[in-house]
């Protein structure tokens, strides 16, 4: 890749310039905040776009380059790639992509794809290097290379990072005890302690715990709702009992009623047998005495014989006893004359009596016969009328209660009265265990209620458990990952990165050192003139300086076929002359494919370029 033309309308301090760029080395001379800096960052913003977040900075990119004084911001760039393709970009700032031109300036935007997230990546489509890796192989800051010596620490681990993970700024060390510590962190292990996995464990642990006591709790109260339909089964047993022997009690009074009415009518049809049986007792009375008094007259007659035969005795006989006697005799005489009277007279009574007896018998008899006929045709009324109402209420009944129970009711094996009583108390006793399960049943619900709130957390807390589970695969992964590539690095790319930083830092240090090793154990180390190793922490900031840049060239061949350009901003301010001449020859002798520019507030690199009769462009700002 070649740059050709520069074009800036307005970017940072600098505005209306234009910079023609020529193959090989190009110094970018300026006095410190004249602007150098400025232009390496309108060329990678040209490429990639200037970002407008802070990304830990104080201030945005965009911000810190936008002009002071002029809204102008934009500007154009002109290159050329390997394949002699050429583009010229023209960029709004303010604008999120820029327009893009071929050699015959048709605007081809439209060819690249655009990610609606980022701008567009034009340049990551044309050569597959993305701005992180552009800005990590082929710029070097000032800012990297400065270093006090109390800071060489920094740059020995950037090297030791570039030999093993390819970017200067990952450490494979630092980032394997990072995602350590980020996956303790965020998620834990079985030895930690209160920790996302132990927590999430330990809640997943308790909600189960009480999820199985509620479970319990819940079926037990399933029993007892069992229990309770066996209770209601009873209860509507006996309530319908309750309710039959509530009936029965009503039939049998009223069977009672009519037993009594019939008990009644048959007292009536006894009183009427008596009432006969008296007036049959008076006819007999009465035919007894009517035969007394007729045995009394035949005495009286014969009496009355014996006066007459007397009475003629003594009209003949004529004395005094006869006399005496003939006067009682007469006396007797009127006295049976008298009883005669009064016996024809009761006698006429007997009579009349008797008549008025069998006058009374024959009526009475005939009600009497009546009543019995009625009594008899209402007695077999009744007994009709009892069956039917018997037959009427056990086919009430027997679909309720059991026909066994009702034949026991209605055949007195049980006593209706008592039987109601014991229905009664057992009906209370079985609402009283409804009640007590109905109390029982309001603390299910809301133990209920707490096993589908254990149910929703242990939803939470088991999407929670397989969220953490997944983020631990991904650290494992990514671990995993991250020690494949570290192996892969290792094995396959890091000895060329070793051979070529041989190769490097043997030409500029005049062969002073020609072997370094990089180890996980000892870092990097170089090979001193007995053989053994010496930490490159005990070397000089220069010599450390050339590793590190030795090792950012190194990595050019390796990203990309492309030649990129290499800009070196400020990066010999450790180098002594020798060490300056010998990398600027060896940045001659070796990349000469390559667009090469030096940023620079001093006048040595034009100096030593003069004296080596290297063709080089001067920019001065």
């Amino acid at each position: 890749m070649k740059i050709d033309k520069l074009k800036i309308n307005g970017f940072g301090k600098i505005k209306n310039r234009e910079i023609e760029l020529k193959d090989g080395i190009h110094i970018i001379y300026g006095k410190n905040e004249s602007g150098k800096s400025t232009i390496l960052k309108f060329i990678t913003g040209m490429l990639f776009g200037i970002a407008k977040n802070k990304n830990g900075k104080n201030i945005s990119d965009f911000e810190r380059y936008k002009p002071w004084e002029d809204s102008v911001f934009s500007g154009k760039m002109k290159y050329t790639l390997e394949n002699g393709e050429e583009y010229e970009i023209f960029r709004e700032f303010k604008k999120k992509n820029p327009v893009i031109y071929n050699h015959l300036n048709e605007d081809i935007s439209k060819e690249f794809r655009v990610d609606k997230a980022k701008e567009m990546n034009f340049f990551e489509q044309q050569t597959g290097i993305d701005e992180f890796t552009f800005v990590n192989t082929t710029v070097i800051h000032q800012q990297e290379v400065k270093l006090e010596k109390s800071d060489t620490n920094i740059m020995i681990q950037k090297i030791s990072n570039l030999v093993s993970t390819g970017n200067d700024t990952i450490s494979f060390k630092k980032s394997m005890e990072k995602l350590n510590k980020l996956q303790n962190e965020r998620i834990g292990t079985e030895r930690t302690k209160q920790k996302p996995i132990n927590i999430v464990e330990n809640n997943i642990k308790n909600l189960l715990e009480e999820k199985k006591k509620l479970e319990q709790f819940k079926k037990t109260m399933k029993m007892q709702e069992a229990s309770k339909n066996q209770i209601n089964q009873e209860l509507e047993k006996l309530e319908n009992r309750k309710e039959f022997l509530k009936k029965a009690e009503i039939y049998f009074n009223e069977k009672k009623m009519k037993n009594a009415e019939m008990e009644f009518q048959q007292n009536l049809l006894k009183e009427y047998e008596d009432k006969l049986e008296k007036i049959k007792q008076k006819m007999e009375t009465n035919e007894q005495a009517q035969k007394h008094k007729k045995r009394t007259r035949n005495i009286n007659y014969k009496l009355i014989v014996f006066i007459t035969l007397i009475a003629g005795i003594a009209i003949f006989v004529r004395n005094v006893i006869i006399d005496l006697m003939a006067g009682i005799v007469v006396l007797f005489g009127l006295i049976f004359d008298i009883v005669k009277k009064q016996q024809n007279k009761k006698k006429s009574q007997f009579e009349n009596v008797t008549k008025d007896l069998e006058n009374e018998y024959k009526i009475e008899k005939e009600n009497y016969q009546k009543k019995r006929q009625e009594f008899e045709q209402k007695q077999k009324n009744l007994k009709i009328e009892d069956e039917k109402a018997k037959a009427l209420f056990v086919k009430h009944c027997q679909e309720k209660v059991e026909m066994l129970y009702v034949e026991k009711v209605l055949n007195g094996s049980i006593e209706v009265e008592k039987e109601r009583e014991s229905t009664v108390n057992a009906i209370q006793e079985l609402n009283l265990q409804n009640c007590l399960y109905e109390n029982q049943k309001q603390n299910m619900d809301e133990k209920l209620e707490q096993l589908i709130q254990i149910d929703e957390k242990l939803i939470e807390e088991q999407a929670h458990k397989q969220e953490l589970e997944f983020l631990n695969s991904v650290f494992l992964l990514t671990k995993e990952c991250l020690e494949n590539a570290y192996y892969e690095m290792k094995n396959n790319i890091s000895p060329k990165f070793e051979q070529k930083l041989c190769e490097i830092t043997a030409h500029i240090t005049d062969e002073k050192y020609q072997e370094i090793k990089v180890s996980d154990e000892n870092g990097l180390s170089v090979e001193i003139e007995n053989g053994s190793y010496m930490p490159v922490e005990r070397l000089s900031i220069g010599t450390i300086d050339e590793l590190y840049l030795a090792l950012r060239l190194s990595m050019l061949s390796e990203i990309t076929t492309e030649k990129l350009p290499i800009f070196l901003d400020e990066t010999f301010v450790h180098f002594d002359d020798k060490r300056l001449k010998n990398i600027l020859c060896y940045l001659q002798d070796q990349y000469y494919d390559n667009q090469i520019f030096i940023f620079t507030c001093s006048n040595r690199e034009e100096k030593l370029l003069n004296e080596l009769k290297i063709d080089y462009q001067l920019i001065e700002l």
